[in-house]
């Protein structure tokens, strides 16, 4: 299994403040719309539901799409999967931030974050999942466990433009054609 160094926890604490605002404005856009139609019963409440509906989703998938929030791709950020440095997908997304809204663990969570030497949550350790900086797994800034007996040769990178799988000894991303700096 590889050992991905801890990411920047101000460029983390970054992430989740850009992530939270847009959460709270998912949650309140629809709630300022509804007041404005007061006269109308009910409207209110369907428009609070609708953001609180799209505000959850975002919360609990953001890193499911690429392996990056709004908020992570902002600040060089991905989650992904340990054993093959692939973006973390829509379950691990759900996993890792399920559990961080669950109020007493989410705040035991937080503890962790801070203590953990790689930064892992809970939902992280569950799901063999982490967030690294992208320029660590661009550059396999990585060790392997002695004990896992893998090689880093064929395994898959996530290309910094793109996003797209690429193999360690490819210069060029064949998804957007970007060239590769693996010593940068």
């Amino acid at each position: 299994m590889r050992r991905y160094p801890k990411a920047d926890l101000r460029l983390r604490i970054r992430a989740d403040v850009a992530d939270g605002f847009l959460i709270f404005l998912l949650f309140l856009v629809p709630f300022v719309l509804g007041s404005l139609f007061e006269e109308h019963s009910g409207v209110l409440l369907k428009l609070s539901v609708v953001g609180l509906f799209f505000g959850l989703l975002y919360a609990l998938l953001r890193d499911g799409i690429g392996g990056a929030s709004w908020g992570k791709r902002r600040n060089g950020l991905q989650v992904i999967r340990i054993r093959t440095g692939e973006p973390c997908g829509l379950v691990g997304s759900l996993v890792r931030n399920f559990i961080g809204l669950i109020p007493l663990i989410g705040f035991l969570d937080l503890i962790i974050l801070f203590a953990h030497e790689r930064g892992q949550r809970i939902g992280d350790r569950i799901m063999q999942i982490q967030v690294v900086e992208v320029d660590d797994v661009l550059g396999g800034t990585f060790e392997e466990d002695a004990d896992a007996g893998e090689s880093a040769e064929g395994q898959l990178f996530s290309c910094g433009s793109c996003n797209g799988q690429i193999h360690r000894d490819q210069k060029i991303c064949p998804h957007c054609g970007v060239e590769i700096d693996w010593e940068g």
